[in-house]
């Protein structure tokens, strides 16, 4: 069976901007979401047996449980505020459905037995978040807290043209220009991201006699150096001939 979950989602209508007027804004946004071989982060002390329904993680310790299809309707609603030159801070509610487990369930004596544990239920979440920009270093820096329905198996919707992404508990990202000497035209930029840093949203179970965590945002520190071009390619037509072209800007 793939573990790789295969998702339907349509988005009704892109997140609209209800109001703004001088520095505040106010966005909504809905959403139907159809998700098949949902896939799920378990960590164990012990390694588990690899199974159908359980397959290891390639890049780190953890593994890959598969938990079912299921379907969900949600919204978001969210207002922004400039604090002042590139400062702005956001307060954003979230409900829709999601995967759980119930508090006190039995112990599981396979991936499939545990698989069977997980149940629809609907989350709710509120996220804070703080976003600004050191003018004289360029430094930008974004942190958000979120307070989610305990035991929630699975994040919220993730909307690629809203401002808020939506993050479990304490999470930090910042982007720093570093000096660049090269020949082609564009930028270095370091980026540090790191995600749940107080590690919450972690749900114990038993299964084949082992203590194992269910999670959807594992605590995470990523780093990188990046290069972004400016280069533009241009199409262009000569002699009926069409080729690209490089244009610096």
């Amino acid at each position: 069976m793939n573990i790789a979950p295969a998702l339907r989602r349509n988005l009704v209508g892109p997140p609209r901007l209800l109001a703004g007027r001088g520095r505040r804004a106010y966005s909504v946004a809905a959403y139907p979401d159809a998700v098949s071989s949902a896939a799920l982060t378990l960590a164990s002390l012990e390694a588990p047996q690899a199974g159908v329904n359980l397959l290891p993680e390639l890049f780190s310790d953890s593994w890959v449980l598969n938990a079912g299809r299921y379907r969900r309707l949600g919204y978001m609603a969210s207002v922004s505020q400039q604090l002042g030159a590139g400062l702005e801070m956001t307060m954003a509610y979230g409900s829709g459905g999601a995967l759980n487990v119930a508090l006190g369930s039995p112990a599981a004596g396979s991936p499939d037995e545990l698989s069977r544990l997980i149940r629809y239920s609907r989350r709710h979440s509120l996220t804070a978040r703080v976003s600004g920009v050191a003018h004289s270093t360029g430094t930008q820096l974004v942190t958000s807290h979120q307070w989610a329905t305990p035991r929630s198996l699975t994040p919220s919707h993730l909307f690629l043209t809203y401002q808020v992404r939506e993050g479990l508990a304490l999470n930090l990202l910042i982007r720093q220009p570093l000096p660049y000497f090269g020949v082609l035209p564009g930028r270095l930029e370091a980026t540090a991201d790191l995600r749940n840093l107080v590690a919450q949203g972690y749900v114990p179970l038993t299964m084949c006699g082992r203590r194992v965590y269910l999670m959807h945002t594992p605590r995470s520190v990523r780093g990188s150096v990046s290069f972004i071009s400016r280069m533009v390619f241009v199409p262009c037509s000569d002699r009926g001939l069409d080729r690209l072209t490089i244009r610096l800007p």
